[in-house]
């Protein structure tokens, strides 16, 4: 009896000992990254900035952890092996087609959606005085009930929902809205062209399409004829090139390569001359400014042929990685709309394909946690012609409506 539990000592003292070691030695690979977190949000003023600070250290930590990329190919393996259609308990769901999506038990009601299209109604109010026009664009979540199919009961998140509601809200208000549900989902092209199997993003196919679709829609709604000739609608002045089985997405990057796979990534670019001027500022405050083409200004090429940083950064943001502030600047049409664009990553494509029509187009991304831009200030101090707000449905919530709240 002794033997037996001396065995148990030394097997919890050798288990005590390896996790021990490993703490010491995530906390050693930690320590810069988490350094820079405490940097760039460690100043606190107020209970938010808190519950900000310890999100960004979990984040931080979760992000960081030492051989993070074992385990969650070891994890993903086991659940394929084990035919499961959820992972980490069910924060993703495949389908039955290998799409991954959102799970969620039941429908998280936002009781603030009447409140941000009160903001949206204020912000077209503010702007409507210099002649500016404002627009809601609506574009479509990955999940679509009739090609995402799940097995019966499978909890499933459907973000068609709360986009009905939040249109139906901002048109009470008297904001005009763009529903690209529509025009992508009804335009032909299959849905395994329009959505990745492991990223929520649609692709840049979609994106495109949905660039065809604001053209029409500004003709349409405003009389404005920027592609009179459907020059540059018409995808055959456009280079395509496509890398099979190279892209990763955010979700996929989450579940591992051995559970979701890899995606073709599909990149489009014009085949006419353009003549760009590409200023950011990113997160950490760093200004960048590139110019040339359009490839050259606008593109990250580098991110397309880079296999070791598929778990790292995605293909989708070679068209510029979202900053808190872009705008580009098209020297060959200074006399264009000139439009300011409070979006998310998911217009980063199809702004670039509307920018050789412009004369200019800003790009506010109000979910940056560091480096906001004060909307309302920004507005005073630039005349635009158009003002849009684009928004993927995750993305409607207080973080994203910063600007004009109810005082």
């Amino acid at each position: 009896m002794k033997h037996f539990f001396m065995k148990k000592y030394i097997f919890a003292g050798v288990f005590l000992l390896i996790l021990f070691t490993f703490g010491i030695t995530n906390f050693i690979y930690q320590f810069d990254g988490m350094k820079t977190t405490f940097k760039e949000y460690g100043k606190i003023t107020n209970q938010s900035d808190v519950k900000n600070l310890i999100s960004k250290v979990e984040a931080t930590a979760n992000d960081k952890l030492l051989f993070k990329i074992d385990f969650i190919e070891t994890y993903g393996y086991i659940q394929k092996l084990l035919g499961k259609s959820e992972i980490d308990n069910f924060t993703y769901g495949k389908d039955k087609n290998g799409y991954l999506n959102y799970a969620s038990f039941y429908r998280e009601d936002n009781s603030k959606l009447m409140e941000y299209a009160k903001q949206m109604r204020r912000l077209k109010e503010s702007v409507e005085s210099t002649g500016a026009k404002t627009l809601f664009i609506n574009p479509p979540g990955k999940y679509q009930g009739h090609n995402s199919v799940f097995d019966s009961g499978f909890p499933v998140k459907d973000p068609n929902l709360v986009q009905d509601e939040f249109l139906l809200n901002l048109q009470s208000n008297g904001v005009e809205t763009l529903d690209l549900r529509k025009p992508i989902l009804e335009s032909g092209l299959p849905y395994d062209k329009l959505f990745y199997k492991t990223d929520h993003h649609w692709t840049i196919e979609a994106a495109f399409l949905g660039f065809r679709a604001i053209l029409s829609d500004m003709k349409s709604r405003y009389g404005l004829n920027v592609d009179p000739d459907g020059f540059y609608s018409d995808i055959n002045n456009y280079n395509k090139y496509t890398y099979p089985k190279s892209m990763l997405g955010s979700m996929g990057r989450n579940t591992g390569i051995n559970y979701s796979g890899l995606d073709d990534f599909t990149f489009i670019t014009p085949k006419f001359k353009t003549d760009l001027v590409w200023e950011s500022i990113n997160l950490e405050g760093i200004k960048k400014r590139t110019e040339g083409s359009y490839e050259e200004a606008v593109l990250r090429l580098d991110l397309l042929t880079s296999s070791s940083k598929i778990y790292t950064v995605s293909k989708y943001d070679a068209y510029s990685q979202i900053n808190p502030w872009d705008k580009i600047t098209n020297k060959n049409n200074p006399n264009g709309p000139k439009i300011l664009c409070i979006r998310d990553s998911y217009f980063s494509p199809t702004l670039s394909f509307l920018a050789p029509l412009c004369s200019e187009i800003d790009m506010i991304w109000p979910l940056a946690t560091s480096s906001k831009v004060d909307i309302e200030k920004y507005l005073k101090e630039n005349k635009f012609d158009y003002v849009f707000v684009e928004l993927y449905p995750d993305n409607i919530d207080d973080e994203a409506f910063t600007f004009f709240k109810n005082k």
